[in-house]
């Protein structure tokens, strides 16, 4: 990730009225988020939760001239007894590049699951049906 936008002031736009549509909310994602002491990386599925169009995020990524927008992706529950910073930390920033990527990675990994699961397009879902709940056509 790209780092963390940590102002409580920051109007995420998250599908609000007054806020700037971006078709990729909602969407899930496979990302690196720091965990633990050593500030390990660890592959993550998350949600984006909001983005900050380039003309709001303030951000300007190392070697570049000009802000750039950022999409938070929500990897973790959040707890409401917790600092802000531990807040923040369940959110992973992105720039769009990293999204994408992040996406494409996720989608991967759910094809390969669905194969490995001999789910195929078509399929219902069936709680009483096959011991892991799918009706096969």
């Amino acid at each position: 990730g790209v780092g963390v936008v940590r102002s409580k002031n920051a109007d995420w736009h998250r599908g609000q009225s007054w806020a700037k549509h971006s078709k990729y909310l909602s969407q899930s994602a496979l990302v690196d988020q720091e965990v633990g002491r050593d500030h390990k990386l660890v592959k993550k599925e998350g949600s984006v939760w909001g983005w900050l169009p380039a003309e709001e995020s303030g951000f300007t990524p190392e070697g570049e001239t000009q802000d750039v927008a950022l999409w938070r992706v929500k990897v973790g529950e959040r707890d409401q007894k917790v600092e802000e910073d531990v807040f923040a930390s369940n959110f992973v920033d992105l720039e769009l590049r990293e999204l994408k990527d992040g996406i494409r990675l996720y989608n991967e990994q759910m094809e390969e699951r669905e194969r490995d699961a001999g789910i195929k397009e078509g399929d219902e879902w069936n709680p009483d049906g096959d011991s892991d709940g799918m009706r096969r056509r």
